[in-house]
């Protein structure tokens, strides 16, 4: 079918309704998908910005945005990729199976996009095959440990598994020297990956797990839970709520009088800047740490995208948004390695850049790091959230950070330990 241009870009101006009709009509007639110009670079370079911006995690989805931006501002500041420059293209995909769908199919038809970044909750489900039978490199933070083994050729994990992540927390009670640990993680499928991994994790380190309550996603009251984990006498709670029920929860556990007991909760207190208000003050900022895999931030690369985060929003950074960051910087770095923004030339630069070979010289910025390419260099390119050493399904390890949440929304985490990636390994 033959289709003039004014009549895609009609097409393209329709949005969202009625994309599965045009795409059935024949877009590919419009150069939808992700064709690009062979061994050129596009400009500007598309990279999709896929969360759920008016979600109940909406805080997370902005966090996720504002990353992308201070690599969208550091890139084009710094000569573009090789002269193009990064546009970013945010799309609602509500971190939702099926609204993903639409929107990834839309911004590869329409949107040319060389990169997408995000699909970090249940948005994956669906959308990964089409990234994959499209051809388009995504970088995503999908922590459920049930993709930990599959392999996809297109799509990368910039964040680490919540296997890790479960691991990590066990390893830091048992660093703090608890026997007995309680686990209180809500129904959702983000939380209850923790879990196999936490008690996998317990066994090999001695640890004994005295309750694990079901906490349901939403409830009015959370007294029977707070009792059943108080009479079980542990010397620490391990946990992940989601922000909606902090408030509720910590409500009983004060009453009930569990306030003087240690908790160690997932990356959530750092990646909603209401989760330790919600918690209260004396709460978090006495009894709670929080363990997550970014512990780069005192790197110089670390520090200037905290630095450029400020300058640019006048605001601490967010959790996600160092994953973002990440991403969209390696994929940069990936097209300008290539000469190419066509994802099936520069896919496979992905892994060069990353690579600790030898002859591979380490940066941990995009100016650092675009100036050795330039200059006939291979790179080694570390991001803030992780190093970025992928195995052979995407995924990557880390050190984490043991962190103390923040106690308003206007402050960021602070980082009191690291715990190694091969002490987290060794349990998991």
């Amino acid at each position: 079918m033959k289709v003039m241009r004014r009549d895609c870009q009609r097409l393209r101006n329709t949005g969202r309704v009625g994309l599965g009709l045009i795409i059935a009509l024949g877009l590919a007639a419009c150069g939808g998908g992700s064709s690009q110009s062979g061994s050129k670079i596009s400009n500007p370079v598309n990279f999709a910005v896929l969360a759920g911006y008016t979600s109940a995690n909406a805080a997370a989805a902005a966090g996720l945005l504002n990353g992308a931006k201070v690599a969208q501002y550091l890139i084009n500041n710094n000569g573009g990729i090789s002269g193009s420059k990064v546009q970013l293209i945010p799309e609602d995909d509500g971190f939702d199976p099926i609204d993903a769908v639409t929107v990834v199919r839309k911004v590869i038809a329409l949107d040319h996009a060389s990169v997408i970044l995000g699909i970090t909750g249940l948005d994956y489900q669906n959308a990964l095959p089409i990234i994959e039978q499209n051809k388009v490199v995504d970088f995503n933070t999908i922590g459920d440990p049930s993709v930990d083994r599959t392999v996809r050729k297109y799509t990368y994990s910039v964040g680490v598994s919540d296997a890790l992540g479960g691991a990590a927390m066990a390893v830091q009670a048992s660093k703090m020297g608890y026997k007995k640990i309680a686990l209180v993680f809500d129904s959702t499928l983000g939380s209850q990956g923790f879990v196999p991994a936490i008690k996998f994790a317990a066994t090999k380190l001695g640890l004994s797990i005295v309750a694990v309550p079901t906490v349901p996603q939403t409830a009015p009251s959370y007294q029977a839970e707070v009792q059943q984990v108080l009479q079980s006498s542990p010397d620490a709670v391990l946990m992940q709520l989601q922000p909606p029920q902090v408030g509720g929860f910590f409500k009983d556990w004060t009453a009930a009088g569990g306030t003087q007991i240690p908790i160690i909760v997932s990356n959530e207190a750092l990646s909603d800047p209401e989760w330790a208000p919600a918690a209260g003050a004396d709460e978090a900022k006495n009894h709670i740490t929080a363990v997550a895999s970014i512990s780069n931030v005192a790197t110089p690369g670390g520090q200037l995208f905290v630095n450029t985060w400020k300058q640019l929003f006048n605001s601490p950074y967010a959790f996600f948004g160092a994953y973002a960051y990440d991403g969209e910087t390696l994929g940069a770095l990936a097209i300008e390695a290539a000469g190419s923004s066509d994802p099936t030339v520069f896919q496979p630069f992905v892994d060069d850049v990353t690579s600790s070979a030898t002859g591979h010289t380490p940066c941990d910025t995009y100016q650092a790091c675009s100036a050795l390419l330039k200059a006939g260099k291979k790179i080694k390119f570390s991001g803030v959230a992780t190093a970025l050493e992928f195995n052979q399904y995407h995924r990557v390890a880390a050190d984490f950070g043991v962190y103390q949440p923040p106690l308003t929304a206007t402050e960021a985490g602070t980082l009191l330990s690291t715990i190694p990636a091969a002490e987290v390994s060794a349990v998991s």
